[in-house]
């Protein structure tokens, strides 16, 4: 069974498709980029994935890389500027891996994407309201799409936010050592490591008859933004602190600066996961000072050493 994994050279296809390339027996794995000369691209490839040079525009191109697959692992980055382009080309995906006899689709999304309106704060006018009300669209694209399997996994915050190249949607955080947040001091963010959506992605694509029409929101634990710059703090010695905005520089914000409105519908995502329900299915889980303690040449290499 061959997989096709949007977004290979990225967050999180690339940690899915390491968990599966390393496995035993691997099935064969397809993915498409623009730059196939990057180091993710040449590192997936030297485990022995077949990394075609495209974009998703070139259906052609996309066609081919599909032509053999079985399963498919769809994940896209919004746009800001079109905010209808991801479900275009989520639709044009699907469409495509439909004809070439795809079986199982794998999808995902966000945290609380299935029930946004819900959420503390919400604007439905917010630019982050439009790229939660696009996922939306797209799960029911993969619910009705007529897969013979189909599972949305929705991960929260990623770990991986608070290092490169990520990081740099925190103005200030790295060079200053200040995040200017719209969340609270005791807003809980659910946190997710990236090997923990990897692992999930890598045992729904082996495992489609446990996974079919599952619905799994993910994260590894909550903590608070001072728990987070606390844990970094400690490891680089820098001086990292949070200066919390007033609901007045949120209000004047929110409408223009979508990191704004993104953090501050983030206040309410801790009661869209339940951590139990998670280890539930019997995978190992994350946590902050894990990520930290894998990826400290990165968080040493993103923040320096304080004094």
């Amino acid at each position: 069974m061959s997989i096709f994994i949007c977004g290979i050279t990225g967050t999180q296809g690339s940690s899915i498709a390491t968990h599966i390339l390393t496995s035993p027996s691997p099935p064969p794995i397809h993915g498409i980029t623009r730059n196939p000369t990057s180091p993710p691209a040449k590192h997936l490839t030297s485990l022995g994935a077949h990394i075609l040079p495209a974009s998703y525009t070139d259906t052609d191109t996309l066609t081919t890389a599909l032509s053999t697959c079985r399963a498919l692992f769809l994940n896209l980055s919004p746009s800001f500027t079109s905010p209808t382009e991801e479900l275009t080309t989520a639709q044009t995906i699907i469409k495509i891996a439909r004809a070439q006899g795809v079986q199982h689709i794998i999808y995902s999304s966000g945290i609380s994407v299935n029930d946004a309106q819900s959420l503390p704060n919400w604007d439905p006018e917010s630019p982050t309201a439009a790229v939660l009300l696009s996922k939306q669209a797209i799960e029911r694209e993969v619910r009705s799409a007529g897969f013979k399997y189909y599972t949305i996994l929705r991960p929260g915050s990623f770990m991986s936010n608070y290092v490169q190249p990520l990081v740099r949607m925190y103005a200030g955080l790295v060079d200053e050592g200040r995040w200017r947040t719209a969340m609270q001091r005791d807003t809980l963010i659910p946190l997710v490591d990236v090997d923990t959506i990897g692992r999930f992605g890598a045992a729904a694509l082996r495992d489609p008859e446990r996974f079919n029409g599952k619905e799994i929101e993910l994260a590894d634990e909550f903590a608070t933004v001072d728990e987070v710059l606390g844990k970094l703090a400690a490891v680089t010695g820098r001086d990292l602190k949070a200066v919390y905005m007033t609901d007045e520089e949120v209000d004047a914000e929110k409408g223009t600066n979508p990191f704004v409105a993104g953090m501050l519908m983030m206040r309410g995502l801790a009661g869209f996961v339940d951590l139990e329900k998670v280890k539930e299915w019997g995978m190992p889980v994350s946590s902050m000072d894990k990520f930290i303690e894998r990826e400290k040449s990165r968080v040493l290499e993103t923040y320096g050493r304080g004094d």
